[in-house]
């Protein structure tokens, strides 16, 4: 191969990667900008927010004083990630969700260039990372802030991954260290990509070296991921050896129990592959549709599913790939099924996680969407094969297979504006009871009471207000008072004859006197004073009798209040 042929080659190469994520980021910035300015803080965002408010102002300090934590031990980088953001941007929500669309669309552009090495293959790679970019199966890392530390690490993986690939089939040094570096970061601020050394194993097993024994293919795929290996060990010893010794660090115990174990790999195959999962994508995406969409929410649909298919085709002309063969194919959908069944093995040892798509902890799903990705994107190009086998039919199912994905990827955009609008209700009725904090905050005083009545909890499983977590900590972040209590109104709650208890799963959250405390009713704009476990009843009688309280939870508190319980 002469100069001119490898200068040509990579001038090709550093135009497709430009396509790929000019195609990417236009596709993120339309699906999103309709909805970004319309989500905001939910759950642990608030007492996140509210700890760095309240704490000191320099950033240095800032982030010494997350990493005293002992939630945030077990992840050092997370800490400071967090910090950096609130020293540049406040409390404002939109510019957090901003930072974590970038963190989505520069995962999807490492996946693309993962991909691209391994296949060699422009359009197929840019198709796994538009499904990869859009796959609605664990939206709360688009939408909740707190699990986009999630998506930070998912970057820094596939970037990981990507100078792994690189390094091997460079030789280059400097990759190896750079993809050591990338997943030791990932590790340290969320462990659940672990297992993930695993499938860089695979990776380089399947596609790297194929003409070597399988001896010497298994050997040379062990020493490429070998310092990955290391750096899982090391943070399995920081996380469950060095900070048990010095007595610091909060981390969940791990639950070994096989037939759970299972369970959870069933599952997760099952939230991921199986006619459940298109199912509830069908649900979203019709619920989305029944709006009706406006004619700038149609119009942004069409010009998504255009710009794909654009793409895709340019794609194809530049490279003029040849017939993909059913052994890419297969060895694609390996590598896919393979992500899923690792993904999730961290989550088997955890008794308190189970894959779901209708649930708050379906973050644990962004792993597997990798391999998902890749088993769709294999499914697509295996039928349209089988519609159009032979080579004469070759460019018009390149055309079938890219209308097929642009189809696809439209259809993702509107399960995930389907899934959105839990998220987007729940701001607005929080915005609604931060105005009314707001605008009554100054009758309270130090160590008054403020209790959320009549308020939903949740919008599906979008948070609203749950609890002492969560409201407490709004409430003082808006007033700017962290001697303020506050609660919300929920089943969990015990009434003594001087107080009320938010007790969960037999452990003492919060309690609160009524001394001083206020109702907030946000349906009826009233400020309530309480000043006995007799009035608290009768204003949740009045104003409260939904959103899990019934008769029964009243008869339950009337009891207790007389028998002086929960003292």
């Amino acid at each position: 191969m002469t100069v001119n042929d490898k200068r040509l080659i990579n001038l090709r190469k550093n135009k497709t990667a430009a396509i790929g994520f000019v195609c990417l980021a236009l596709v993120q910035f339309l699906w999103l900008c309709p909805i970004i300015r319309q989500i905001g803080f939910y759950l642990d965002d608030w007492s996140m927010m509210s700890n760095l408010f309240f704490g000191p102002k320099s950033l240095y300090e800032l982030t010494l004083y997350c990493l005293n934590d002992p939630k945030v031990l077990i992840r050092p980088v997370e800490g400071p990630y967090f910090a950096i953001l609130y020293f540049l941007f406040g409390y404002k929500p939109f510019a957090y969700h901003v930072v974590n669309a970038l963190c989505e669309l520069f995962a999807a552009w490492f996946l693309y260039l993962a991909i691209n090495r391994l296949t060699n293959t422009a359009s197929l790679s840019l198709s796994a990372a538009l499904i990869f970019l859009l796959l609605p199966s664990h939206d709360c890392t688009h939408y909740w802030f707190t699990a986009s530390s999630v998506t930070l690490s998912l970057a820094l993986y596939l970037f990981s991954l990507w100078s792994n690939i690189k390094a091997a089939q460079e030789k280059k040094a400097i990759y190896f260290y750079l993809a050591a570096f990338s997943f030791a970061l990932c590790l340290f601020n969320y462990e659940s990509f672990l297992p993930f050394a695993a499938v860089n194993f695979v990776c380089c097993l399947i596609y790297l070296n194929p003409n070597l024994p399988l001896p010497k293919r298994i050997l040379k795929s062990i020493l490429y991921i070998l310092p990955l290996v290391i750096i899982a060990l090391f943070y399995y010893y920081y996380q469950r050896i060095y900070l048990i010794q010095i007595g610091k660090g909060y981390y969940q115990s791990m639950a070994i129990n096989w037939q759970h174990f299972l369970s959870v790999l069933y599952r997760g195959f099952e939230v991921n592959l199986s006619p459940h999962f298109f199912s509830f994508v069908f649900d979203r995406a019709k619920e989305a549709w029944q709006e009706p969409l406006s004619i700038w929410w149609f119009g942004t649909l069409i010009l998504i599913a255009l710009i794909c298919f654009s793409c895709l085709n340019i794609l194809n002309s530049i490279e003029k790939t040849g017939e993909m063969s059913n052994r890419h194919i297969f060895k694609l959908m390996t590598l896919g099924l393979t992500t899923i069944f690792f993904s999730y093995t961290i989550f088997g040892f955890a008794s308190d996680y189970m894959p779901g798509l209708n649930t708050i902890i379906n973050r644990i799903n962004t792993g597997a969407s990798i391999g998902t990705t890749l088993v769709l994107v294999a499914l697509v190009y295996l039928i349209g094969k089988f519609l159009l086998p032979t080579r004469r039919y070759f460019i018009a199912r390149n055309y079938l297979i890219q209308t097929c994905l642009a189809f696809v990827i439209a259809f993702f955009v509107l399960a995930n504006w389907g899934l959105s609008k839990p998220w987007v209700v729940s701001w607005q009725v929080q915005k609604n009871v931060q105005y009314l904090v707001k605008k009554q905050g100054n009758e309270l005083k130090d160590k008054d009471v403020v209790i959320l009545v009549g308020t939903p909890r949740y919008v599906m499983w979008s948070p609203v207000y749950d609890g002492v977590w969560d409201f407490q900590s709004m409430v003082r972040l808006v007033l700017a008072n962290k001697n303020i209590d506050a609660g919300v109104v929920s089943d969990r709650m015990r009434v003594s004859a001087d107080s009320v208890q938010d007790v969960s799963m037999n452990f003492v959250c919060a309690t609160y006197r009524f001394k001083r405390m206020f109702a907030l009713v946000p349906s009826y704009q009233k400020w309530i004073p309480i000043n006995s476990a007799e009035k608290f009843i009768n204003i949740v009688k009045t104003y409260g009798m939904q959103f899990g309280i019934d008769d029964a939870v009243l008869a339950r508190w009337q009891n207790e209040s007389h028998n002086n319980l929960g003292q």
